[in-house]
């Protein structure tokens, strides 16, 4: 407006002059240098109003963008989770499809197709472990366990078609204890899955041979005939668990625990119960020890009220033994070889063939 100003206040004051002779044509010239910077000036206040209002349209044509882009980035957002969460209801309706139908596998008279349950419920365990549903994937362990809980049908063990049926409970402990054992940062691993035990659970006759067992839960379990060579129970619960006729050769059992367990006739030859605790276990007929090459590593163990009644200890070693002055020891076979504990007077040595 200033320089308008000054350009008008000049025209002004050359059209007040009085006009003389040869001062025309410095006037006309001063009236062209003034139209010319009147036509400059309105041309110059043009050009910025029409940038200012190129910049204003601009600004408002990116702010409408960038809500436009807000708005797409959210109904993308709002879409993206609605689809994620059907898929996980899909996915949700598959797995419970799939342990609907693994179930009634289990319940199946045919041991093949039990045993496809027993795949097919560990399977679907991992896949709940992958949509991080652990309570889903505890829900599949308990039904294992539940099955070697439940009153057997098995065919007797003499009968040919035993054995189908036993590999089905034997593939349940084997795969159960594999991956309760494993490390927690594991895909497969079992270790964080609540209440898992064979606590009264039916293994009896099974072979568990070289079976990785530390620190589970077998109270009340029927172990009975169990084959357990080479297997390892360190810091196993076994209270009263019924032991009879069980294989244990070579067997870990270091600080295990077994109160009143039933082990009549169980053959622990070569067996390591270090510090294992057997206060009023029955171990009537059972064999520590067929020969001196096999002895039985019974050190620090706790004997009190136990009872050896015709039990073989041919080579034992009972240096550290505790407490065998209130075991009952009747009838036990024992030889130059076995070792007791330093301030313990063994019973007179039986001799079956006396008899």
């Amino acid at each position: 407006m200033g320089s308008a100003a000054a350009v008008l206040a000049v025209g002004a004051l050359v059209l007040s002059v009085t006009i003389t002779p040869g001062q025309g044509t410095v006037l006309g010239g001063l009236g062209v240098l003034v139209g010319a910077g009147v036509a400059f000036y309105t041309g110059r206040s043009g050009r910025v109003s029409r940038e200012r209002i190129e910049r204003a349209n601009s600004a408002r044509a990116e702010r409408e963008l960038e809500q436009q882009q807000r708005h797409f980035d959210e109904q993308q957002r709002v879409d993206a989770v609605e689809r994620a969460a059907d898929r996980r209801a899909e996915t949700t309706r598959d797995l419970r499809g799939r342990f609907t139908v693994a179930a009634a596998q289990l319940a199946d008279p045919s041991p093949a197709i039990r045993l496809a349950g027993v795949y097919s419920l560990i399977a679907l365990a991992d896949d709940w472990t992958t949509h991080d549903n652990t309570t889903e994937r505890d829900v599949c362990v308990a039904l294992l366990l539940s099955y070697l809980r439940a009153p057997q049908t098995d065919p007797e063990p003499d009968d040919d078609d035993a054995l189908p049926h036993l590999h089905v409970r034997e593939t349940i402990v084997r795969q159960v204890a594999k991956r309760t054992q494993l490390p927690t940062d594991k895909p497969r691993s079992w270790r964080s899955v609540e209440g898992v035990s064979f606590a009264r659970c039916d293994l009896r006759r099974l072979d568990l041979r070289g079976a990785q067992l530390d620190g589970f839960d077998f109270t009340f379990a029927l172990m009975h005939e169990v084959k357990l060579t080479d297997a390892t129970l360190t810091g196993s619960t076994l209270v009263g668990a019924k032991l009879a006729d069980a294989v244990l050769f070579r067997a870990s059992l270091r600080r295990a625990n077994l109160r009143r367990a039933r082990c009549s006739g169980a053959r622990f030859n070569g067996a390591d119960l270090t510090e294992a605790r057997a206060s009023s276990a029955d171990f009537t007929g059972a064999s520590f020890s067929t020969a001196v090459l096999t002895k039985a590593k019974l050190g620090g163990a706790n004997f009190a009220n136990a009872s050896f009644v015709g039990t073989t200890m041919l080579g034992a070693f009972l240096r550290r033994a505790k407490n065998l002055d209130y075991a009952l020891l009747d009838e036990v076979q024992y030889d130059d070889e076995t070792v007791w504990p330093a301030d313990f007077t063994p019973p007179p040595p039986f001799d079956p063939d006396d008899e």
